[in-house]
C-alpha cells in the first residue's frame, strides 16, 4: 500500500527495546484473536509484561491518563474495583469478573504506547491480514474444501460464528482506509475485498451480531470514501444492494425470521414451550430490570449478576424460564446491575470520549467505527467482556485513538513514544 512510507525512529535503550517488544505483541495478539485463544493471551501476557519492566510504565501511562478517553477508563474500572468489595457473590466469582475486564482495559497501556503512526500501520496491516486469510479459510470451509469448526456452521473458521462476523466487519473498515490512501486501480481491487468480506457475512456466516456489524461498516466506509456530499449517490446504492442481498440470501432471512419468531414466541406462554437464544433475552432483560430497580445507585457489586439473578429466576419460574444465566446478554444492563447508574454513567463516558478521540489519528475512525460497532452489538450480547470481542475492542481502541505524539519541547516530550 502506497501509505506503508513511516520509519520508526532508531531504538536507543532498555526501555525504548522493551516497549517496542510490547507494541509488537500487541500487534501479534490482534493478528490472534480470530484464530487462537490461546495464542492471543500470550502476546497479550507478553505487551503487559514488555511495558511493566520498560521503566517507562509511569510516563506512558502518565500519557494515556493525559487522554479524556484514558481518564473515562480509569474512573469505570475503579469503579469496577470498589464494586467488588460490596458484592453478594463469593469472592471467587468477584475476582473472575473484575479479572475479565482486563481485555477492555488493554486500551489503558496502548493509550500511552501506540502514538506513532508506523505502529498503527502494522497494527491494521497484520489485523487486515489475519482477517484475510480467515476469510479464504471460509471460503474454502464452506465448499467443503477443509473442515469447519466443530459443531458450528459450514464456513465458521474463527473463534465462532459472532466473532466472524465482527473481524470480517473490521477488516471491511481497514480495506477502506486503505482503498482512501491508494491509487485509483488498487482501490477497486480492495473494493472487491470488501465486497467478499460482505458477501461472507451475508452468504456464509450466520452470526446476527455479524450483520449488525455490517451494517455500520457499510456506513462508516461509505462516508469515509465517498464522503456525505455524494451519500445521495452512494447510500440508495448500498440500499438497494442490501435488499437484493435480503432476497438473495436464505440463511440472512432465516436467521431474522428465527429471532423475531422466538421473540414473539416467548412472549406468548401457549406456545413458549423451549429454551431459545432470543427467547431467553425476554426473561433476561425483564428479571435484570428487576435487580437494577433494587438497588439502582451503586448496583449489587462485580460479579453478583450469576448469584441474583439465578436465585431470582428459581423462585419466579419452574420451566425453561428458570434457567440460571451469568450475563443478560446486553452490555448495558449487566453493568447497571453490578455497577448500578453511577457506574452505567462511567461506562458511557468512556464511550462518548471514545467516539470524541476519532481526530486524534487519521486512524481514529477506525477506532471510533469499532466501537460504534460494540455499542450496537453489545444491546445483545456482551462484547465489551467476552474474550474474543473484549480483546479486539480493547486493542483497536488503545492503538487506533492514541493521540498522536506531542511536538518537540512539551512536557510529555518524544523519547518514550518512540
Amino acid at each position: 500500500m502506497s501509505e506503508f512510507t513511516g520509519v520508526a525512529p532508531p531504538l536507543s535503550g532498555w526501555g525504548d527495546r522493551c516497549l517496542a517488544v510490547s507494541r509488537c505483541a500487541a500487534v501479534m495478539a490482534v493478528g490472534a484473536v480470530p484464530f487462537s485463544s490461546a495464542l492471543t493471551s500470550v502476546a497479550c501476557a507478553v505487551m503487559v509484561l514488555s511495558w511493566a519492566i520498560s521503566g517507562q510504565a509511569v510516563a506512558t501511562l502518565g500519557a494515556s491518563l493525559r487522554q479524556p478517553l484514558g481518564v473515562a477508563l480509569t474512573v469505570f474500572f475503579a469503579l469496577a474495583a470498589i464494586g467488588v468489595l460490596y458484592s453478594s457473590a463469593p469472592w471467587s466469582d468477584r475476582l473472575h469478573t473484575l479479572w475479565g475486564w482486563r481485555r477492555f482495559g488493554y486500551a489503558l497501556i496502548l493509550l500511552g504506547v501506540f502514538a506513532p503512526e508506523a505502529w498503527k500501520q502494522r497494527f491494521v496491516a497484520v489485523f487486515f491480514t489475519a482477517a484475510s486469510l480467515g476469510l479464504v479459510a471460509s471460503f474454502l470451509s464452506w465448499v467443503d474444501i477443509i473442515g469447519t469448526r466443530s459443531g458450528e456452521f459450514t464456513g465458521i473458521v474463527l473463534q465462532n460464528h459472532a466473532t466472524q462476523g465482527i473481524v470480517f466487519s473490521l477488516a471491511i473498515l481497514c480495506a477502506a482506509h486503505y482503498a482512501r490512501n491508494t491509487s485509483a486501480r488498487t482501490r477497486w481491487g480492495l473494493v472487491a475485498a470488501m465486497a467478499l468480506f460482505a458477501g461472507n457475512i451475508v452468504f456464509v456466516t450466520p452470526g446476527r451480531s455479524g450483520y449488525l456489524a455490517l451494517l455500520v461498516a457499510a456506513i462508516v466506509s461509505g462516508v469515509m470514501l465517498y464522503g456525505w456530499r455524494r451519500a445521495h449517490v452512494w447510500l440508495p446504492t448500498g440500499l438497494a444492494l442490501a435488499v437484493l442481498t435480503l432476497v438473495a440470501s436464505p440463511m440472512l432471512r432465516d436467521r431474522i425470521t428465527q429471532g423475531w419468531n422466538e421473540i414473539d414466541a416467548a412472549a406468548n406462554p401457549a406456545i413458549a414451550s423451549a429454551y431459545t437464544s432470543m427467547g431467553i433475552r425476554t426473561v433476561l432483560y425483564g428479571t435484570t430490570i428487576e435487580l437494577i430497580r433494587e438497588r439502582p445507585v451503586f448496583g449489587h457489586g462485580t460479579g453478583s449478576f450469576g448469584k441474583e439473578y439465578s436465585a431470582r429466576v428459581a423462585r419466579q419460574y419452574t420451566d425453561w424460564q428458570a434457567a440460571p444465566g451469568a450475563d443478560p446478554h446486553n452490555q448495558y444492563l449487566y453493568i447497571a446491575m453490578e455497577l448500578g447508574m453511577v457506574g452505567l454513567a462511567a461506562f458511557i463516558a468512556v464511550l462518548i470520549t471514545g467516539f470524541l478521540a476519532l481526530r486524534a489519528s487519521p486512524y481514529g475512525w477506525i477506532g471510533g467505527a469499532a466501537l460504534a460497532i460494540w455499542c450496537l452489538t453489545s444491546l445483545f450480547s456482551s462484547h465489551f467482556r467476552t474474550f474474543p470481542e473484549g480483546h479486539l475492542i480493547g486493542l483497536f481502541l488503545g492503538a487506533m485513538l492514541a493521540a498522536a505524539p506531542s511536538p518537540p519541547g512539551s512536557q510529555m516530550g518524544l523519547r518514550h513514544l518512540r
